[in-house]
């Protein structure tokens, strides 16, 4: 570790300290650090706090009420954790019976100025529209925190300052968004963002400025300013795609598209340390990357050159391994988009842009994908998907086309997609994000 990393990892932990947060326990973890967020008076949007090693973090437009729950949010985690939308792996639980009578509440983001909302009928598939939420220019990515009540938005605008996260409270009952903050990202060209397991992180991948940037979320659930940079080895990291913090939140990984590799980055106390190997090589411009819950297995989708490299994953060490690449279209290859895991961890899901599918395959026992099939009618530029935590249904935006979503009932013993209903959302939708609330 470079002494200004651990300058910024020294400082992150005594402020800290200061604001009164204690270590998150994450049983299993052989000693890394699973931390818990920070609270106001520690990080804060803008403060003099923030620690950046390659950029600055600039004032945050804080537009909230404040917030003082913070001590309850550790407590509620781990139960929470078990509802939230996350990838699983092959050794996953199925569903409980519990989770299926929960309202599913879809969020869509896009190239327009809203986040639309809607709610899903989970015996007939239908989408019912209700409403939709101001986001600034361009929300076109979203991420729910695991706790679910807190649902975060990229504006990836060309804006002078560089790009947004917003953030907003989803009420319990309604699913109704409300605005709590506006920060900046930390660079230009933002097009992902994550929240770590304990929801107390935000990661945001930016691809015109080629780096990722770490946000604290507040007791509010609002955000504060960002508190640390990184743009991999020698500075050289160049179309970051994505952030993923794998199921502990020890780890991080970052697609880098023009590199063809993939950052590895150990996760401590909000700081981000390269680990050893830094970068993992993957062909074709890595783009999106999904962790298996049971932290065996890593899958990476390449846009370019549409392939699907899978990796063996050390959970301890955070290091991907063993890569086996396979083609992920089924004849036109060029502008792969995102990658999932079902709940239930025996299937993969990915979409192709050019050739207008979605790609189902089977997990084995080794963790190697197998073709199940191509979803290809109907869809036009699917560039984002989600699957619903209770593994009943997949949902689909056609970026292009019609501006719809597509959503598909999942075979439940062969994973394998049904189309059984559309909806119009407009606004060239590029995100999907599903909640479940009682």
């Amino acid at each position: 570790m470079t002494q200004s990393r651990l300058l910024a990892a020294g400082l992150i932990a005594m402020l800290l300290a200061g604001g009164g947060c204690e270590s998150g326990d994450d049983e299993g973890a052989d000693g890394d650090a699973m931390t818990s967020p920070p609270n106001d008076a520690g990080l804060d949007a803008g403060e003099d706090g923030s620690v950046v090693r390659d950029g600055s973090a600039g004032d945050g437009d804080v537009d909230d009420e404040g917030g003082s729950d913070g001590g309850a949010r550790d407590a509620e985690a781990d139960a929470s954790l078990d509802g939230a939308v996350m990838d699983a792996g092959p050794d996953a639980q199925e569903p409980d019976a519990a989770v299926v009578q929960q309202t599913a509440h879809i969020y869509v983001g896009g190239f327009s100025t809203d986040i639309i909302h809607l709610v899903l009928d989970r015996d007939s598939g239908a989408l019912s529209h209700r409403g939709a939420t101001a986001a600034g220019d361009e929300p076109a990515y979203l991420a729910v925190r695991p706790q679910r009540d807190a649902l975060y938005a990229i504006n990836e605008s060309g804006l002078a300052a560089g790009s947004e996260v917003i953030a907003f409270k989803i009420d319990a009952e309604s699913g109704e968004l409300s605005m709590i903050n506006t920060v900046p990202s930390g660079g230009e060209g933002a097009v992902h963002l994550s929240v770590h397991p304990t929801g107390g992180w935000i990661a945001v991948a930016h691809y015109d400025s080629g780096h990722v940037s770490i946000l604290p979320v507040r007791d509010d659930r609002g955000l504060g300013g960002v508190v640390d940079i990184d743009r991999g080895p020698a500075d050289g990291a160049r179309k970051a795609h994505q952030a993923v913090f794998d199921a502990r939140g020890t780890a991080l990984f970052v697609p880098c598209l023009e590199n063809n590799y993939v950052l590895q980055y150990q996760f401590q106390l909000g700081a981000l340390v390269l680990n050893t190997p830094a970068t993992v090589a993957v062909t074709g411009g890595p783009r999106h990357l999904a962790i298996s819950a049971d932290q065996h297995y890593a899958y990476v989708l390449s846009e370019l050159g549409s392939t699907l490299t899978s990796f063996e994953y050390d959970g301890v060490t955070g290091h991907l391994a063993n890569p086996q690449t396979i083609d992920s279209e089924e004849e036109t290859k060029g502008a792969s988009a995102h990658v999932a895991l079902h709940p239930n961890g025996k299937w993969l899901y990915l979409s192709n842009r050019d050739e207008n599918s979605l790609g189902v395959y089977a997990l084995g026992s080794d963790g190697r994908p197998q073709l199940v099939e191509h979803e290809r009618g109907g869809l036009a530029t699917p560039r984002d998907f989600a699957i619903d935590p209770a593994g009943e249904y997949l949902i689909a935006a056609n970026q292009a086309g019609a501006q719809n979503l597509r959503v598909y009932r999942i075979d439940q013993d062969t994973g394998a997609l049904s189309f059984v209903s559309s909806t119009n959302v407009g606004g060239e939708p590029s995100a999907v994000a599903i909640v479940l609330l009682p």
